[in-house]
């Protein structure tokens, strides 16, 4: 009778080692596909912030070239006005 209650219990505990070690490998290989989401979201973050980066630059860039186009507009007609004024 103790041999069969040692019997099950060793085979209990054999199947409960076996379900703990299928568990310790899920939980590895859950760990894993977190972080390649991490690394994803992490790319993907990076990819934003340069594509912000570039967006504002090329705003930045069209406004100077707005401003310099302005101003050398008002430098022609200040030069105009200049010329009309020494030609009458």
């Amino acid at each position: 009778m103790v041999f069969l209650q040692t019997f099950c219990f060793k085979t209990q505990v054999s199947k409960f080692d076996s379900m703990l070690s299928q568990l310790v490998q899920n939980a590895f290989i859950i760990n894993l596909q977190v972080i390649q989401i991490e690394r994803k979201i992490e790319r993907c973050r990076q990819s934003k912030d340069r594509n912000m980066f570039v967006t504002q630059f090329n705003y930045q860039s069209q406004c100077a070239v707005r401003y310099e186009q302005k101003k050398q507009k008002a430098d022609r007609e200040k030069r105009m006005e200049m010329i009309l004024e020494q030609g009458l």
